[in-house]
């Protein structure tokens, strides 16, 4: 049985080269960045939010460079009594979909 299929350019979807941020951002913040987003393979995208220490070196940073907000200071939850809630800002996502490997499912 002979299949043949023809491709659609016009249909292509592209993935977003990486952000002009990333060569500042360390292997840590950038690890950060995917994982509150959800990581970087299909599943990237359905999620915005990290919870960390707020003492944590990693996080400190990443907010200084404007990738999270705090976003509750709900102490003791997920994990420890100094734990908060990072939320991505905008320019925390683009850096994450310029980590991505696959095209993120939606829906």
């Amino acid at each position: 049985m002979l299949v043949s299929c023809r491709r659609a350019p016009e249909d292509d979807i592209h993935l977003p080269e990486p952000h002009s941020l990333r060569p500042h951002l360390s292997d840590g913040i950038l690890h950060c960045v995917t994982h509150a987003y959800g990581g970087t393979g299909l599943r990237a995208g359905y999620r915005d939010h990290f919870y960390a220490a707020d003492t944590d070196p990693e996080m400190k940073a990443a907010l200084y460079h404007g990738l999270f907000a705090i976003h509750r200071r709900e102490r003791g939850r997920h994990g420890g009594p100094d734990m908060i809630m990072y939320e991505l800002t905008a320019l925390g996502r683009n850096v994450a979909r310029g980590e991505a490997e696959t095209y993120p499912r939606f829906g």
